[in-house]
């Protein structure tokens, strides 16, 4: 169209298109959140594998327990640590009641595997049920980025119609102006036909200053919601959409169901946790012998004050809550088909009447022409005829954006995939 030609405009490609979409602050939200359910499940995962660990130590001590027990662990005893004879003959045991100093450097080398932990099946499948909700959430996002990027697109085509028909009509009414300046001119008519024309396009002009401003705001937001330069252009979305197989997901309904997965995973889990660890430990002191120890350990929490019973019963209420919630978005779903559908069958005999409308504007203002070029009608009120067109026009423009723009939604509420719709129409 003449609008888009004067812009000098390039149209963006889909490929390229589609990375400025995934790219806005809904998508990179929710792909945040995706990552963040990825990594929890990586977490409750971990637990899967074994845990090994090293340590060193330098204790000095003079404390007996801790000393008898270093050299022990040291195997450095020697008789002197123990007595030493006294003035007397006799055994004096002041070495043990006061030994000296002692330092001992430690080196630990720990390994465990969990065998067996009911709770640790349980938090891996809360987790894969909370990352499922999460990707339910960004492929749903992702169509309602869609829907949104392409109901305001279908907007901008029809306010670049309505452009180009007032362009239209605003260079015929120039030219009838012109002509109707020479005659009067030339002395051929009065002045009052001039003005009459004047006045309608000047009428015309500000409608199309309107309009423009309408269309200048709306590409000018989209552009900023999308990074977009100003010189490239939208693929046109002007047609509607058919329906398809449904293949996102509906609403928010898979989103939420994952949700109440998760927490009836969360209510299921034992109140009663018994674990079974295996464990291996080599322990060596200064210079002595490598030391191991080896063995099982299994432990079992036989009360914890109610404490698990309270939460069994919060987890079912918000369970409950979740699935209450997906039967509101399901009836919403529902309700929001029946709502479009009435609504693109209203605008559909609308749109028929509307075009009704239009034939018989256009059939009087052809009549009204014929009369005035035979002098026996207002040139004023063939005029006012002509401006009527102009808008019947305008008004059937927009209200077969509005169909198309339903049609979309419709394809969204039903499941349709809208990138495939999208590429489709381009």
């Amino acid at each position: 169209m003449m609008f888009w030609l004067l812009l000098f405009q390039q149209p963006i490609e889909w490929s390229d298109l589609r990375q400025h979409l995934l790219a806005t602050p809904e998508m990179r939200l929710v792909r945040n959140e995706s990552e963040q359910a990825e990594s929890y499940l990586r977490v409750s995962q971990a637990n899967l594998h074994p845990q090994v660990s090293f340590s060193t130590s330098v204790n000095n001590t003079n404390q007996p327990v801790q000393v008898f027990g270093q050299k022990l662990a040291q195997q450095d005893f020697l008789i002197e640590d123990f007595a030493r004879v006294g003035a007397s003959g006799q055994l004096d045991p002041y070495p043990v009641n006061h030994p000296s100093n002692n330092i001992d450097v430690a080196l630990l080398f720990q390994a465990n595997y969990t065998i067996y932990d009911r709770a640790r099946s349980a938090n891996i499948d809360a987790s894969v049920q909370r990352k499922a909700a999460a990707e339910a959430r960004q492929a749903l996002t992702w169509q309602q980025v869609l829907l949104e990027y392409a109901q305001q697109v279908i907007q901008l085509d029809a306010l670049d119609q309505n452009l180009a028909q007032l362009d239209n009509m605003i260079q015929q009414t120039r030219q009838m102006e012109a002509l109707l300046l020479q005659m009067f001119q030339e002395g051929q008519m009065p002045k009052m036909p001039y003005l009459e024309v004047q006045q309608s396009r000047l009428q015309l002009e500000s409608k199309r200053a309107d309009v423009a401003g309408n269309y200048a705001a709306q590409r000018a937001s989209l552009q900023v919601w999308l990074q977009l330069p100003e010189q490239q252009t939208f693929p046109s979305l002007v047609k509607q959409p058919k329906a398809t197989p449904g293949t996102h997901f509906q609403s928010q309904t898979l989103e939420l169901q994952a949700q109440a997965d998760r927490q009836n995973v969360e209510t299921v889990q034992p109140a009663w946790k018994p674990t079974l660890q295996a464990f291996s430990q080599l322990e060596k002191h200064n210079d002595a012998t490598v030391f191991y120890q080896v063995g099982l350990m299994a432990s079992l929490k036989l009360w914890d004050g109610g404490q698990r019973k309270h939460q069994r019963a919060a987890k079912q209420l918000e369970a409950s809550h979740s699935e209450l919630q997906t039967e509101k978005a399901n009836q919403s779903l529902r309700r929001g088909l029946v709502e479009v559908d009435q609504q693109i069958a209203a605008q559909e005999q609308s749109a028929r009447l509307q075009q009704e409308a239009l034939a018989t504007v256009h059939q009087r203002w052809a009549l009204e022409k014929q009369l005035l070029e035979d002098g026996q009608f207002e040139r004023m009120k063939w005029i006012e005829t002509q401006n009527q067109w102009v808008m019947a026009e305008l008004e059937l423009i927009q209200t077969q954006s509005k169909i198309t723009g339903l049609s979309w939604q419709r394809a969204y509420l039903s499941g349709s995939d809208l990138e495939a719709l999208i590429q489709v129409e381009n």
